[in-house]
């Protein structure tokens, strides 16, 4: 299965905003995140996160072993990938899968281009 329903985001694109930042910054100075608990709440910020990766969220209630493969890179160079899910205590048959897949996949030698804030054609440029 996918490991997300939709291209990858930007750094920082499902941070909160507006009266979301604002909620949880106040939960979090007055200590009161224990509210979270409360549906209303704990249902938006879900909804939210499951938007966007459910299906880890199912191994992670089952209790279900699971590893996520990167099996394709987008003309942006963003890793995509699946997700193995094995039986109850069997580990083993995903790290077996894994190590199989790296070994034909060529994830070793692929490597995401180095980019340093402030550095261009590798020259430090000071703003």
């Amino acid at each position: 299965m996918p490991v997300i329903a939709h291209p990858p985001l930007a750094c920082g694109a499902m941070d909160p905003k507006g009266a979301d930042a604002f909620l949880e910054e106040m939960l979090d100075r007055l200590r009161l995140a224990r509210l979270l608990k409360f549906k209303p709440l704990f249902g938006q910020l879900m909804d939210k996160s499951l938007w966007f990766a459910h299906w880890p969220a199912i191994q992670n209630v089952s209790g279900q072993p699971s590893i996520a493969l990167p099996v394709h890179v987008t003309d942006a160079g963003l890793p995509l990938g699946i997700q193995a899910a094995g039986r109850p205590g069997d580990e083993e048959t995903l790290l077996s899968l894994a190590a199989q897949m790296e070994k034909i996949s060529g994830w070793l030698t692929r490597r995401a281009p180095l980019q340093v804030p402030g550095m261009k054609a590798g020259r430090f440029h000071l703003t």
